[in-house]
């Protein structure tokens, strides 16, 4: 159902669905279900409504994580020790919601206010998020991308998962996507807080930050198919925009970031030093290019996407060939 929704851009009725996932939730708590359904729908349940709370300014229904719920954990021990029997399918299916909801529960409840532009920054006293708290967001959306890649789960460190690599494509795309979508997010929410500068000790609270988000959606994207990512409809080609508005918005704000700006990257698991990154009008091109091809074009991101470029002075798509962001 999020999917067709998404794919129609009947926003609104999103709404409907989180109603049907409350009542499917209730349903389930009050019968004879097993463990292992009460769990799915209870993982369902949160990661479709914060997601859909986060993207579109919506209250969290919610609330509290799910992992460190007892009954929940009793349920994801008897789910996760049962799995071998299993359909693939459904330990395929569970994996990937454990993944994303690790990766939304990094989110702070506290902070969804300013997250949703209801903040009072502007009165000077916002209490909801500091340079502290976003420091502890943004190591946990790290680990939690870290996590997925490895097959692990930081509140079930004994599980044993599928890495990413090993999910559906789809699933791959929606969870690497969205980890990515977060991370800028947060970013924003630290620049409409003025935590944001040129040279921050940490990487995070750094204008350029927003090139090494782009970078590496890119370099997610690059191996994955199209219709792999166009499956989860706009929803997801909006958050491809938002990173792609993010390194715009970075590079109108600092005294360094350029269009031929770009930057070096240290990789200790592949001991790569000193690789030089593209540059900034590559990775919007690259960026334009998805955003184009998403669909063949049909949604409004890419006139938006267009018209925004078109406003950098310089800046021109056929300027520089294709380069890789790896």
């Amino acid at each position: 159902m999020p999917g067709v929704i998404w794919s129609v851009e009947m926003y609104n009725v999103s709404k409907i669905a989180l109603v049907v996932r409350r009542e499917l939730l209730t349903i389930t708590l009050s019968t004879e279900a097993t463990s292992e359904n009460v769990t799915i729908v209870q993982f369902y349940s949160y990661t479709h409504d914060k997601s859909y709370a986060l993207q579109k300014r919506h209250t969290i229904s919610f609330r509290g994580s799910p992992a460190v719920n007892a009954c929940f954990m009793r349920a994801f021990g008897s789910f996760n020790s049962s799995s071998v029997h299993q359909d693939q399918t459904d330990a395929i299916g569970m994996t990937g919601l454990l993944y994303l909801m690790e990766t939304f529960d990094a989110i702070d409840e506290s902070v969804v206010e300013c997250w949703a532009g209801y903040c009072k920054y502007s009165d000077g006293h916002c209490e909801a998020f500091d340079r502290r708290r976003a420091l502890r967001m943004f190591r946990a959306q790290q680990r939690a991308r870290e996590d997925c890649l490895v097959g692990s789960i930081s509140f079930e460190p004994s599980a044993s998962l599928l890495p990413l690599h090993q999910l559906l494509e789809s699933q791959q795309a929606d969870i690497s996507v969205t980890q990515f979508w977060l991370l800028n997010r947060l970013w924003e929410l630290c620049m409409s807080h003025g935590l944001l500068r040129d040279n921050s000790e940490h990487t995070e609270l750094r204008l350029d930050f927003a090139y090494h988000v782009a970078r590496k959606l890119l370099a997610a994207c690059d191996v994955l198919s199209l219709p792999s990512m166009e499956v989860h409809g706009v929803g997801l080609v909006e958050k491809i925009f938002d990173i792609a508005m993010g390194l715009i918005k970075a590079m109108s704000s600092s005294t360094q970031l350029s269009l031929e700006f770009s930057l070096s990257d240290y990789d200790p698991l592949i001991d790569k030093a000193n690789v030089v990154g593209p540059t900034v009008r590559v990775l919007l091109q690259r960026l334009h290019e998805l955003v184009q091809n998403f669909r063949g074009g049909d949604h409004d991101y890419v006139s938006q996407f267009t018209m925004t470029l078109s406003a950098i002075p310089g800046y021109s798509g056929t300027a520089e060939s294709r380069h890789s962001v790896a």
